[in-house]
């Protein structure tokens, strides 16, 4: 029962999500790795972040494809709202028809139920909320982008998209938590997934489609030609697979419940890619520069998959020193990890600093800091997750995580010399207090202060190819009002070899 609720959401975030990727030349997930010293005919070594020799961009007012169509009409308006009802129906019809779904079984009294009920935060599991409501509400995003809406106009398209789904697509009560991660993981999702269709679209990739159905539909639809406008498009890009060993260790109140478990071997990929330039973006134009890490792996017993997006919503400025640049702006964060013993996700707006440089011994430098304030978070009750908790009468509990809000912060440091290869440290930590009213059934309220902290290096072997190690922990202390505190470590040790595509 846990996880045959919605199964047409889950499949949908994971299978298609995973192949949107992997059919890109976009192999899968897992640790991300730090950028590697590439090889320039002319300029020998140079780190992957060097300092393009690009004039400031004069601010802008609009988006990319309003650039090429004006604003949006009442028109684009009607096209962006009937875009967002077909993709409504289109997934009710499946769902209902082909699924034959019990949930999808709507009608009239179901819809007025709906209409006379106050929300409810749902008890869906963690892959359909945080990764399939996200991954839905991007259709409902890009109908807007697709039709000259802009950024925060498309917001509205992902909101109405959400709630006529809640009222009319489900015989449910209508869910909060949907609502939000709809909304803002939609956003975050569909502005990534736009703006990379649209260079896929430019160069005629076959697989334009994938990355956004509605984009393409639209274009079909309404005969609009669509540009990346003033955008760099995609400025780097590089995947990797490893192989290595799991090691987790789960600790409460109770000696009881003490666990520690061994995963020996383990298969994992993924890509990280930057798209424009952080410093030289168009100071207002949202997602203008945006970075996205994905990982999948894992083997028979264990499983990882993690989805990280964050884009610059308003560029502050760009300042200079003797040795490279550094710039601060607004942004919008993602972060999404589903593990075997572990689930987190964070929907965040804070600020982002970011520092190259350069020095004339050959070594360089880039220090990437992010600090947010999480507007909306899941995460897992442990003791609910890993099955410590006997539910009474046989009762089972879907949802194993709670949502609270709080705070997050993350650093990158990145540091290379062409003869001896390039190191790299990340660390993430974040606070998550959760809502009261929103606790699982057989959960506790309370509070988890998370660290995720990776150390790593890599050798170039060509000047596309290089060889690493990467070290890994996470660290969470949830402290429950109600139930007993727990302490869980995870630590993973891995090789892997990466690929620098562009």
């Amino acid at each position: 029962m846990y996880f045959n609720r919605k199964p047409v959401s889950s499949v949908l975030a994971v299978a298609l999500a995973v192949f949107i990727m992997t059919s890109t030349d976009l192999p899968a997930f897992s640790q991300s790795v730090p950028p590697v010293l590439l090889f320039d005919r002319d300029n020998g070594f140079v780190p992957e972040y060097a300092l393009p020799d690009v004039e400031e961009r004069e601010p802008s007012s609009v988006s990319d494809f309003e650039q090429d169509s004006g604003k949006p009409g009442i028109k684009d308006w009607l096209f962006a709202g009937a875009g967002v009802l077909a993709s409504n129906a289109a997934l009710f019809s499946f769902n209902h028809f082909v699924m034959q779904a019990e949930y999808a079984e709507v009608d009239g009294d179901t819809i007025y139920d709906n209409l006379s009920h106050q929300w409810v935060w749902d008890q869906d599991t963690f892959v359909v909320n945080q990764l399939g409501h996200p991954y839905q509400g991007s259709f409902y995003f890009c109908s807007g982008r697709a039709n000259g809406l802009s950024f925060m106009q498309s917001l509205l398209c992902t909101s109405f998209g959400s709630v006529t789904w809640e009222y009319f697509c489900e015989n449910e009560r209508q869910s909060v938590n949907d609502l939000i991660c709809t909304t803002f993981g939609g956003a975050a999702f569909g502005e990534v997934l736009h703006r990379l269709y649209l260079e896929a679209h430019e160069q005629k990739s076959p697989f334009a489609f994938i990355l956004s159905p509605m984009d393409a539909l639209t274009g079909v639809i309404t005969g609009k030609t669509q540009s990346r406008g003033q955008d760099d498009g995609i400025t780097s890009f590089q995947n990797y697979l490893m192989i290595g060993s799991v090691f987790e260790n789960e600790d409460t109140d109770s000696p009881e419940t003490e666990n520690s478990t061994v995963f020996p071997v383990n298969f994992s990929g993924g890509f990280n890619l930057e798209y424009g330039n952080a410093f030289t973006c168009r100071k207002n134009v949202p997602y203008s520069f945006f970075t996205m890490d994905v990982l999948v792996g894992g083997t028979k017993d264990y499983f990882a998959v993690s989805i990280r997006t964050e884009g610059i919503l308003y560029r502050f400025g760009t300042g200079y020193t003797d040795n490279g640049r550094y710039m601060l702006g607004c942004s919008m964060l993602f972060d999404a990890s589903w593990k075997k013993n572990t689930a987190f996700s964070v929907d965040g707006l804070g600020l982002l600093y970011r520092m190259n440089s350069e020095y004339e011994n050959g070594v360089m430098f880039g220090l990437n800091a992010n600090a947010s304030w999480v507007l909306f978070g899941g995460n897992d009750y442990y003791n609910l997750y890993s099955g410590n908790i006997s539910l009474p009468d046989g009762g089972v509990e879907r949802r194993l995580y709670d949502y609270g809000t709080g705070f997050y912060t993350r650093c990158e440091l990145t540091a290379g010399q062409k003869s001896f290869g390039t190191f790299g440290a990340k660390a993430m930590f974040c606070g998550l207090f959760s809502f009261e009213t929103a606790v699982p059934a057989y959960g506790s309220d309370g509070f988890a202060l998370i660290f995720n902290g990776d150390l790593s290096y890599d050798h170039i072997i060509t000047k596309n190819f290089s060889l690493g190690i990467d070290g890994n922990l996470y660290t969470k202390y949830g402290c429950y009002y109600e139930s007993e505190n727990v302490f869980q470590t995870v630590t993973a040790v891995s090789l892997y070899g990466k690929r620098l595509m562009k």
